[in-house]
């Protein structure tokens, strides 16, 4: 790091979503819960001997249904994006939290950049369209998520179907396998795409409110590591300098880094501590934005440029730590 002061912006659960978080997973856990209960009475009711194919076929198509009706619980395109999914209220419920996390930050911003608090309760209003709109793009893809999971669950069933009637295993076997198999593909997906959703939503709203104050630059409060750092897993792609660290985009805009799996790990993101970030940038260049891997849980705050210098961090005031919630961060020579 540069020898000039910057801030070490470690922070315990920066958005505080700890609770939200916790019950968007138990709403996703319930619903797969349901979901291999009646896949498993449906596999215990099949007669035998197996006829491979049909069984093979009606298993992919029944456990498909189920899946879709219990997890996904299907909705029109306006239905998503207005909200009305069952998604809808835990993103809402996280926007809603950035939104007051953002009024909190732009007080704080206004003491250094002149900044009235109508002006920051305009920037902050759900009901701006700038904010509806973010909002719907976030609704959008926590579904399109699920239909993800679906899609890898259906095929882990449907091989273990193939496997047990060429082997012809018993319904017992089939049931726990299907299941394992529908376990292990998802789980770990489900509760990263909670996590993320929440954390997400929690940052283009603090995003889009500091837009709408006209704040250019942001620096990352970062989730408090309980571990050692990630290894970092490369992909095909375009690589990404970040400080000291390389990373890889997909062809999507989105980072792909390893994680160690533990939803604690936030390592990975010590490349942006201290650094200067402008809104400009991210927006063109999202993978700046947090969550910038699985399980992120950092968050952006606005920067007054009284605090920056040749786009470093200059020693900021007790003051501004405390209004921003962020007063574990320090400033360091």
């Amino acid at each position: 790091m540069s020898s000039a002061p910057y801030v070490t912006t470690n922070a315990t659960d920066p958005t505080d979503t700890q609770s939200k978080r916790a019950s968007f997973q138990s709403a996703f856990r319930r619903r797969w819960k349901t979901t291999r209960g009646e896949n498993r009475a449906w596999i215990m009711d099949l007669a035998k001997p197996w006829a491979t194919e049909r069984i093979v076929s009606d298993t992919r198509n029944q456990f498909r249904r189920r899946a879709e009706r219990n997890v996904l619980d299907q909705e029109s395109a306006t239905a998503i994006r207005r909200g009305r999914h069952w998604t809808g209220t835990y993103i809402r419920t996280a926007y809603q939290k950035g939104l007051e996390l953002a009024r909190s930050d732009l007080r704080a911003y206004s003491e250094f950049d002149a900044l009235t608090e109508q002006e920051i309760r305009q920037a902050t209003t759900i009901e701006n369209d700038r904010h509806q709109q973010r909002l719907a793009a976030e609704y959008e893809k926590v579904y399109y998520k699920i239909e993800d999971h679906i899609g890898s669950a259906t095929a882990a069933v449907t091989t273990v179907a193939r496997e047990a009637i060429e082997n012809d295993n018993s319904r017992s076997w089939f049931a726990n396998e299907a299941n394992r198999a529908i376990r292990s593909s998802v789980t770990s997906r489900w509760k990263s795409t909670a996590n993320t959703a929440v954390v997400r939503a929690v940052n283009e709203a603090l995003l889009t409110s500091f837009e709408l104050a006209d704040v250019t630059s942001v620096i990352a409060a970062i989730e408090q590591s309980t571990t050692e750092p990630a290894s970092e897993t490369t992909t095909n792609a375009h690589p990404v300098s970040l400080t000291n660290r390389t990373v890889t985009v997909n062809s999507a805009g989105e980072v792909e880094w390893g994680t160690a799996g533990d939803d604690r790990v936030c390592s990975v993101c010590q490349a942006l501590e201290g650094r200067v970030l402008k809104i400009k940038d991210i927006r063109q260049n999202g993978h700046l934005q947090p969550p910038i891997h699985p399980n992120c849980r950092c968050r952006l705050v606005p920067l007054p440029m009284d605090l920056v210098k040749d786009d470093k961090v200059l020693e900021v005031p007790q003051k501004f730590l405390d209004a921003t919630g962020l007063s574990d961060m320090q400033t360091k020579a």
